[in-house]
């Protein structure tokens, strides 16, 4: 059993390659070769299917589920992430970069290699230039096993990031060429696309004027096309790579005369370096494989026949020695192969530790950018219940570097760089611990992963300030705008109740308390002694519009006009119905202080905890406020802290009416709200907790309301 515990980097196979002695593929012998790179075989686990076969290296672990479900890529990677190391340093993918994503998010601090061995634009998450430009600027290295592999991945707008590549010919080791004999060669799948058509013509052709030579054929796929019976044609089916070598240390011709566009030519490669004259078509990577200039231009029987008949004619020592000259000079050689896999593995793995041992000795500071609005378009007309702010001023006063980078200020600025690289920008220098995005989704995912690749410790949080519920107002639009990051950020923080977001499932969700400062709550209505309104609601038709939308009807106003209609006397200062239009800044705060309650009423029906920003700028300036009791802040107030009703038009006249009446009583309500919300939900408090929550760094103070 393989002690995973211990292993610093993963490789993961395709599913569908079998990593066994008889039916290893092309990516499955590269990753058996090159396994034998000393002192890392015994930090690697291999994983991938081997069909319960005898793995090729010792340090593979099978991926057992059934076989109805290999089809399925995120099963096999569920069961692959069981036996990778939460530390794991390297993941190293073959083929398959639609497997990065999901294990990007599981193991963000690894560093990642792709290994392409097939043509790039064929391959899933690879078939358009923007998917590739996203891959390239996320993975940290791209191995190509061919110099066409690479080109057909640069095609037009990724040449920039070509320094992120690297080719690394498939290679074997320094074999010997046995005793050579007059035979002729195919090893590949028996059909069109191979050339296998034409071989079989033209050896058939051939073998009627040389009956000293014979074929070998070792390959699988029906024959029927092309059956053909000689006495000197030798066939096997899909046989090992150990066996298949064995035949090139004989043979003195292969031929690989392919239609298709090979991705590299593994076959060609390992002929030639065991002295074989190699007969090849030239497609894709065909003509790096072999020094070999024989080579079919035509593509057909008769040019291949007339190739084959002028060797025949030539003496055999002479063939002998061109193929001894393929083997001493050999196109590609392993060692050189190995030492560019090795440089590069070696690189992550000491970037790997000097990052750990950093961040161990040095004395951190934490930095952020907190990336929101703040409210600078706005003229700061909102600057008093502005989130953002006030989060940002709990971040300094705990000690936190935190930089303000405002998404609406700059996107209407006449920048020359876009939003997005103006963050790139600034993290280049900053190098931030957290990122976190207040209620925007003007930057690009891409973005976000270029980020999170760039530093492999850089935690992504969310902060959502309306509500996520069918119960509540625009629920596809929020959910849409809430989930539109939700594949990178790692936490989510919403001002309702985790369990009461019908959003971000599965994902690491935390309550997000409105906070109160003493640089924006600074008001104690409650020593007012003559104000001059019974009851303060203020309704807007959004912030960012700032003034009442002819026409619109906002529910609210029912229940203010019942308020109205159903309690004698009473002077309310309903503030954004009836054209009277809403009041911002000093004003808003003015007309808190000159009325003796306040009613906290947000769109949409109650939901747990769900509550505008408004109860902040309410309660903790010390206005006796009103509640929905549905909103379940009866948690953490008491019924002298704040006002609770059952209903809007039975249970809510009458606590009006009752407190209208009771001065002594609603005064005291004042001043305890306003104690208990700063005991409870003080900015400085709320940022300890979003700081100590993504970073999972120990809190430096107590959360009375969790």
């Amino acid at each position: 059993m393989i002690k995973n515990y211990k292993k610093e980097i993963a490789i993961i196979l395709p599913s569908k390659e079998f990593y066994n002695h008889d039916e290893a593929a092309a990516a499955s012998i590269w990753v058996k070769d090159f396994n034998t790179i000393k002192n890392f075989s015994n930090k690697t686990i291999i994983l991938g299917n081997a069909r319960n076969k005898k793995p090729l290296s010792e340090n593979f672990k099978e991926i057992k589920i059934r076989k109805f479900f290999f089809k399925n890529s995120n099963t096999y990677l569920n069961e692959i992430i069981k036996y990778i190391p939460q530390n794991i340093k390297i993941i190293e993918i073959h083929n398959r970069p639609h497997y990065f994503w999901k294990l990007k998010k599981k193991f963000p601090k690894a560093f990642f290699i792709l290994v392409i061995h097939n043509d790039p634009n064929l391959l899933r998450g690879l078939k358009t230039n923007e998917e590739k430009k996203i891959f390239i600027e996320s993975i940290d290295k791209l191995i190509f096993v061919s110099r066409w592999c690479r080109d057909k991945f640069f095609n037009n707008n990724t040449e920039k990031f070509i320094n992120k590549s690297e080719i690394i010919y498939p290679a074997i080791r320094n074999i010997k060429p046995g005793k050579k004999e007059k035979k002729i060669i195919f090893v590949g799948k028996l059909n069109k696309a191979k050339g296998y058509d034409i071989f079989i013509k033209a050896v058939k052709k051939f073998l009627k004027k040389n009956s000293d030579w014979k074929v070998i054929v070792a390959g699988n796929e029906p024959r029927k096309t092309f059956n053909f019976e000689h006495k000197n044609l030798i066939k096997f089916d899909w046989i090992s790579h150990k066996l298949i070598l064995n035949l090139f240390k004989k043979t003195i011709i292969s031929i690989t005369p392919s239609y298709w566009q090979e991705p590299f030519g593994r076959t060609a490669m390992e002929a030639s370096n065991l002295g074989n004259i190699v007969i090849h078509s030239g497609t894709g990577g065909l003509s790096e494989t072999t020094n070999s200039k024989v080579i079919l231009k035509k593509k057909t029987a008769t040019e291949l026949h007339g190739i084959l008949s002028g060797l025949a004619k030539k003496k055999f020592k002479q063939l002998q020695k061109i193929g001894f000259n393929n083997y001493l000079n050999k196109r590609i050689n392993f060692l050189e192969s190995l030492h560019k896999l090795y440089k590069t593995k070696k690189y992550f793995l000491n970037k790997f530790n000097e990052t750990l041992n950093f961040n161990i000795t040095k004395n951190i500071v934490p930095k952020i950018i907190h990336l929101s609005s703040f409210s600078e378009r706005l003229d700061y007309r909102n600057f008093d219940f502005n989130i953002a702010h006030k989060l940002s001023y709990g971040f300094i006063k705990n000690n936190i570097k935190t930089f303000n980078f405002s998404d609406r200020f700059q996107s209407y600025k006449s920048f020359t760089q876009s939003l997005d690289n103006k963050l790139l920008g600034i993290c280049k220098y900053i190098k931030p611990d957290l990122i976190l995005i207040g209620h925007s989704n003007k930057l690009s995912n891409q973005t976000l992963n270029i980020l999170k690749n760039k530093n492999k410790n850089l935690i992504l949080s969310f902060w959502y300030e309306d509500s996520i519920n069918s119960l509540g107002p625009d629920y596809v639009t929020n959910k849409k705008f809430a989930e539109y990051y939700i594949d990178i950020i790692d936490h989510f923080f919403f001002t309702t109740h985790p369990k009461m977001v019908e959003a971000c499932k599965n994902k690491n969700k935390y309550f997000l308390p409105i906070p109160c400062s003493d640089q924006f709550e600074d008001l104690e209505a409650y020593k007012n002694k003559f104000p001059l309104y019974d009851i303060f609601f203020a309704l807007s038709h959004g912030v960012n519009r700032g003034n009442l939308k002819e026409g619109k009807i906002d529910e609210r106003e029912n229940v203010l006009n019942f308020i109205n209609k159903n309690i004698e006397g009473i002077n309310s200062n309903f503030i954004g119905i009836n054209n009277r239009q809403p009041v911002w800044g000093e004003n808003y705060k003015k007309e808190i202080f000159n009325s003796k309650l306040a009613l906290n009423l947000s769109r949409g029906k109650p939901i747990k905890y769900y509550s505008s920003n408004r109860i902040a700028s309410l309660i903790a300036n010390g206005i006796p406020t009103l509640i929905n009791k549905k909103t379940h802040y009866e948690d953490f107030f008491r019924n002298d802290e704040m006002i609770f009703y059952n209903d809007e038009y039975g249970d809510l006249i009458e606590k009006i009416n009752f407190y209208l009446k009771h001065e002594r009583e609603r005064i005291k309500i004042g001043k305890k709200g306003k104690k208990k919300y700063y005991d409870l939900f003080k900015n400085t408090y709320i940022a300890d907790f979003i700081i100590s929550t993504s970073l999972g760094i120990k809190p430096k103070y107590s959360y009375k309301w969790q």
